[in-house]
């Protein structure tokens, strides 16, 4: 039994975009967008969404007791995963 071309081509996509970065975040200790690159089409208050939502969980982890990872699949879906870094700021 053997699959057409374009169905295993089909099953192909499906297992790549769930492994894809979905974006790029830089944002500052405001909540201010230094940076946003979206790989897939997104409409601007979808994005506005997302930055926001993000921030939000990311700026009240302790960075002491918490590790780089979090989940929220109202976001992306289940099986993504938002990894993050703060850096130190200087003034």
């Amino acid at each position: 039994w053997l699959k057409s071309g374009a169905e295993a081509a089909w099953k192909r996509e499906q297992r790549g975009s769930l492994a894809m970065i979905k974006c790029i975040l830089v944002v500052n200790n405001q909540g201010k967008a230094r940076l946003l690159r979206f790989y897939n089409d997104q409409p601007m208050d979808r994005q506005k969404h997302i930055l926001q939502s993000i921030y939000r969980l990311v700026s009240t982890r302790a960075d002491e007791n918490c590790c780089c990872f979090v989940e929220d699949e109202s976001l992306f879906g289940p099986d993504h995963k938002i990894i993050y870094r703060h850096f130190p700021t200087l003034y």
